[in-house]
């Protein structure tokens, strides 16, 4: 049972601490062993979400927390299992990419950009961001940098994509000063299809925790914009906290400056990174050899890493092409 999302006991993520202990406790009715990989945790949680949180940890067989502060708030909040602490998953992942011909076909750097949505209650702090992260993209194109906006949250942030391409094509039809080519949309319609949009990417900034797994896999030098305590425990972990903003202060001024730092460190952050993801495989490795050999006759223990990625069915599309 792979904790895929952050648990978190916000109004968007409300249901998830109650579908995982839902999963977990008909697994254990069912006699069907849990294992729970990923796990990650948010302080900023309501009281009934941390019992769940609880529940669902001690119903499981065997749990990985992907961060020290998850497994001591887990700790804290009464978990008595044991309690392991490995890299996130996505990083056991074996990419056989190629950059997309789109892409392929561009020149000069290409700078990746995944804003994201939010609303509710931070509808301002949202407005606020996203004016900021279009000042920064116009600034960049005004460098001679080509833009690609993509995501890694379909579900929610081709929102976000729509307003900046709106504001882009505003501008343009005013002013005219953004070249055709130097602002592009990637079209997504698998896991696939997004590895091979970002293999072609120079640089990258992302708010989600993943775009920064992703950019870490792929070796792309990242700024994150840090909307929750994961990214930035991430972005630490990796030796790149110069790199992570805040997005409560994250500014225009503020992102020319990590940006200008990510591109003179370019070579140095790119060694660094590829370093750590050498570390974190084999710690995988280990993990997943330690997982099948539980439950498999010795002459049948699978390498256990990579695992490559496996072709999935067509998807409905994103959006249309």
């Amino acid at each position: 049972m792979p904790w895929w999302a952050n648990y978190r006991g916000n109004v968007e993520a409300s249901e998830l601490p109650f579908r995982c202990f839902q999963m977990g406790f008909a697994r254990r009715m069912a006699g069907v062993k849990c294992i729970a990989l990923n796990v990650s945790a948010d302080t900023n949680s309501r009281i009934l979400s941390n019992y769940l949180f609880r529940g669902t940890l001690l119903l499981a067989d065997y749990v990985a927390f992907r961060d020290l502060a998850s497994k001591a708030l887990a700790l804290s909040l009464g978990f008595n299992g044991k309690p392991y602490e490995f890299p996130d998953s996505t990083y056991s992942l074996e990419i056989p990419v190629s950059k997309s011909d789109e892409i392929a076909k561009r020149k000069g750097a290409i700078v990746g950009v995944a804003p994201m949505s939010f609303g509710g209650k931070k509808r301002a702090l949202y407005n606020g961001f996203i004016q900021q992260l279009y000042q920064f993209s116009s600034w960049l194109v005004r460098n001679h940098y080509c833009l690609t906006f993509f995501c890694t949250d379909i579900s929610t942030d081709p929102a976000a994509i729509e307003v900046l391409e709106t504001a882009f094509k505003t501008r343009n039809h005013a002013v005219g000063d953004i070249p055709v080519d130097s602002v592009h949309r990637v079209h997504q319609w698998s896991h696939t299809e997004l590895l091979s949009n970002m293999s072609g990417m120079d640089y990258v900034i992302t708010c989600r925790y993943y775009g920064v797994v992703l950019a870490h896999l792929l070796n792309i030098p990242v700024i994150a914009i840090s909307h929750n305590p994961q990214v930035r425990l991430l972005m630490n972990d990796l030796g790149l906290s110069r790199y992570c903003l805040d997005v409560q202060e994250c500014d225009v001024n503020a992102l020319k400056a990590a940006f200008a730092r990510l591109v003179s460190d370019r070579e140095e952050i790119k060694s660094c990174m590829a370093k750590r993801l050498e570390y974190y495989q084999g710690q995988l490795s280990t993990q997943f050899d330690e997982l099948f050999a539980r439950e498999l006759p010795s002459n049948e223990v699978p390498a256990g890493f990579p695992i490559p990625i496996s072709d999935e069915p067509k998807a409905v599309p994103i959006w249309p092409r």
